[in-house]
């Protein structure tokens, strides 16, 4: 899917739906990206909230979590924010939100990657993350 902008309460809020998280297939780390932050925005030099909630829910009690991730040619992501400190369990339409602070970070691409805590989530699941990049 891609990025969908919409304004609340005079802020810009992204959300990107439908995004897929294959089966952890036992003790594994698994992740699923969102598509670039769209153009001409950026999360340079911000801080603001980002949101995870699970739309499709899998068997296994596995825990979510998201990184913030910057890259240089938009192939090449490395992360800046190794985690925003969440912990949404898989196994219903759980949802969480949590403070990001990427302030000194610049880089021309930007995405948020969900993953897996490494816990057997026994199949796969779907969520829904919102990005506000305007907090000061």
């Amino acid at each position: 899917m891609s990025w969908k902008k919409k304004t609340e309460n005079n802020m810009l809020v992204l959300t990107e739906t439908e995004l897929a998280l294959a089966d952890s297939d036992g003790a594994n780390e698994v992740t699923a990206n969102t598509s670039d932050i769209p153009d001409g925005l950026t999360l340079n030099n911000m801080k603001g909230l980002v949101y995870v909630e699970v739309t499709e829910a899998c068997a296994g009690d596995g825990a979510l979590d998201c990184r913030i991730q910057a890259s240089l040619d938009g192939t090449t992501y490395v992360n800046v924010l190794t985690t925003v400190s969440m912990d949404v369990d898989t196994t219903g339409t759980n949802k969480a939100v949590a403070k990001f602070d990427v302030t000194d970070y610049y880089a021309p691409y930007w995405r948020v990657q969900v993953f897996t805590d490494g816990t057997d989530t026994q199949d796969a699941a779907e969520v829904k993350v919102e990005i506000a990049p305007n907090l000061t």
